[in-house]
């Protein structure tokens, strides 16, 4: 902002609007003594007169018949719990008004301060100096955040929207670990070159770390133990569909060959390869459990909000054990007659929970070997009504020291035979809790797909509060418990993560988003929360195909 432009639009300003309203909304009687006023690209904190006499004029100025209703607060959403040790948020908006080309944030750390900031740009992401007094005045309650846009010229406010956010006492304490690609998935394909993984730190205002970049094959979902000491992934390997890696996470990991398993040594009922689908360790690290021997419908589209159709519609689940070198099958989960999908282990190791349907053997007849198909015009709503599944959440026993006595299935109650499909369940790291997504239809990238919790010995499932507009999915917990990672398209075809607070009830807030994952171009997904005890990695190599 330049100095003389500012005085000339001070000096009009003062003529045409001083004495008009006494100031603005949350500081009626205008500014205090303690108030600090900077502009956004000054430095922070830093109380300018220059600043300090263009917000006195705006507040003089205020008229609320003049105000439209053209500005709307982006981020962070109204209502937002925001963990302890966050770094600071973005605060972003949208503003209509033809005449707003200059804006004032106002964050109100008590009843008698605020922090004026004055922005050119339609978002801001305080520095920690800014956000640190903000963060101590939310602590267990509301503090306000407003955007008012102003006409430069006349430094009239003429438009206004506020939103209240709240700081949990509760920390996050861990890293993040998740994947950016293309969100077209057949484009995906042909550009390994973009596909990366990152590893990110909710607390630190830095960008995340690039543990790989570009990729000899598909690498796709990661797990860790409960310690952060032992990672599993996806890797296609030697043109082996079925690689897996499991290895101890390390400062540098040049991934060996002898830390590389493949799901195709289970034994096969056919000659097709399997992929290991879903894979998750044990948190004791020393299993990992997948789904074996599936048969997979991948229909890909043009479409970046919805780019694939992809299910098994056969499949059992299988344990690998790292001790022995063991595969053997899951009890209960291992029926032929069904699809046994998406495992994850309760904390203490001796229950799996996972999603089932019906093998679509009639799928299996039409389709034959041609399973994976191009329709680049097509829709998901098309492809869900011509190709339609819908799963069941269930649990069994898990005693891999056992004798493998035959055990049976039971459904969760309130997971399932409810007209919907519910998958990709997930136990609270207490065990007390199981959250799932549910769709009407499908299995992953379904944009009606929502967050619903259910006590993980069965119960009535509530809706989670914490579900945006457009897709909701590929959920994680910290290892507290007290936070959980969600990814949604809600902010467009570039799916990003966002983070909502957990209570030992089984409750949860209204998300806020982790604005340092994700670049432009790119989607983000599988993230996982992971011990600090990963932290250590900083890059992850891979062996030639």
């Amino acid at each position: 902002m330049k100095a003389p432009i500012i005085v000339l639009a001070l000096v009009l300003a003062g003529l045409a609007h001083i004495g008009q309203a006494a100031g603005l909304p949350e500081a009626p009687g205008g500014l205090s003594s303690g108030d600090v006023c900077f502009e956004a690209a000054g430095e922070p904190l830093g109380d300018s007169p220059e600043a300090r006499q263009t917000v006195m004029l705006l507040a003089a100025g205020y008229d609320p018949g003049r105000v439209m209703e053209s500005l709307r607060i982006m981020h962070p959403l109204h209502g937002a719990l925001l963990p302890a040790d966050l770094a600071p948020p973005l605060i972003a908006w949208v503003d209509g008004h033809p005449r707003a080309d200059l804006w004032l944030i106002s964050l109100r750390v008590s009843p008698s301060r605020a922090i004026y900031v004055l922005s050119r740009e339609t978002s801001y992401e305080p520095p920690q100096a800014v956000w640190e007094p903000v963060r101590q005045a939310s602590l267990g309650c509301d503090a306000p955040i407003t955007v008012y846009g102003v006409d430069s010229e006349t430094l009239e406010i003429v438009s206004q929207d506020s939103v209240s956010v709240s700081t949990s006492r509760d920390r996050v304490d861990a890293l993040v670990m998740y994947r950016e690609l293309p969100p077209v998935f057949s484009l995906a394909q042909k550009r390994l070159d973009l596909l990366g993984g990152r590893l990110g730190d909710p607390a630190s205002p830095g960008a995340p770390r690039t543990l790989f970049q570009g990729v000899p094959g598909c690498v796709g979902c990661h797990s860790f133990s409960r310690d952060g000491a032992v990672i599993g992934m996806d890797l296609d390997h030697a043109d082996d569909k079925g690689g897996y890696i499991l290895a101890g996470t390390r400062r540098e990991m040049e991934v060996s060959a002898e830390e590389i398993i493949s799901w195709n040594r289970f034994p096969k009922i056919d000659d097709r390869q399997t992929t290991g689908l879903y894979a998750r360790l044990t948190p004791d690290g020393r299993h990992v459990i997948a789904t074996v021997n599936e048969i997979a419908l991948l229909i890909k589209m043009d479409d970046p909000s919805a780019s694939q159709l992809f299910f098994p519609y056969r499949g059992i689940l299988a344990a690998y054990s790292r001790e022995d070198g063991r595969f053997f099958p899951v009890p209960g989960a291992d029926d032929p007659g069904h699809v046994q999908t998406c495992p994850d282990i309760r904390p203490d190791g001796r229950h799996v929970v996972f999603a089932r349907t019906r093998t679509q053997d009639e799928l299996i007849r039409r389709l034959g070997t041609g399973n994976v198909f191009a329709r680049p015009q097509a829709s998901i709503h098309e492809l869900n009504a011509a190709y339609p599944v819908q799963f069941d959440i269930y649990q069994v026993p898990f005693d891999p020291d056992g004798p493998g006595r035959p055990v049976a299935a039971e459904p969760l109650p309130g997971a399932g035979g409810n007209g919907m499909s519910n998958y990709n369940p997930r136990y609270s790291p207490d065990g007390r809790w199981v959250v799932f997504t549910q769709s009407r239809k499908g299995l992953v990238l379904q944009p009606d797909s929502r967050l619903y919790v259910v006590p993980a010995s069965g119960g009535v499932p509530r809706r989670m509060s914490c579900n945006l507009g457009l897709m909701n999915s590929w959920h994680s917990f910290s290892p507290n418990g007290r936070w959980l990672l969600f990814v949604s398209k809600e902010t467009g075809p570039d799916s990003r993560i966002w983070i909502t607070h957990f209570d030992g009830q089984g409750r949860d807030s209204v998300p806020v988003l982790l604005h340092r994952f994700g670049e432009p171009g790119l989607a983000c997904n599988v993230p996982e929360f992971v011990g600090r005890a990963a932290g250590r990695m900083e890059r992850i190599g891979f062996p030639a195909p």
